[in-house]
């Protein structure tokens, strides 16, 4: 495992370092993670996204950067406003992220 903290934010370099932060963020809310699963897109399998949230983060949707499919994530689709949906960009200026999914118990 590669995490390291540069200033007030940690960066990984795999999923196995995200698969670590989001199960103590999860152990630290009392909602453990029982199954990490990597996501890949339903069309073509690549597992390279963009994320596309809305201004007030109440929803989000993945889009792929290989065929451009786009996946509303869980619930989101309950909550999302489609008119305001921008896309996502991380601390480390990078718009290109490799999602996994959690599931709890």
């Amino acid at each position: 495992m590669a995490l390291r903290k540069e200033g007030k934010y940690y960066y990984g370099d795999n999923q196995d370092d995200l698969a670590f932060v989001l199960r103590e963020y999860a152990k630290s809310n009392k909602y453990p993670i029982d199954e990490i699963t990597e996501v890949k897109c339903v069309n073509c399998g690549h597992q390279i996204f963009k994320l596309l949230s809305d201004d007030d983060g109440s929803g989000a949707i993945c889009q792929c950067v290989n065929c451009s499919e786009k996946k509303v994530i869980e619930d989101s689709q309950r909550f999302i406003n489609l008119e305001e949906i921008d896309n996502c960009e991380c601390m480390c200026d990078n718009t290109d992220f490799a999602p996994c999914r959690a599931v709890g118990t």
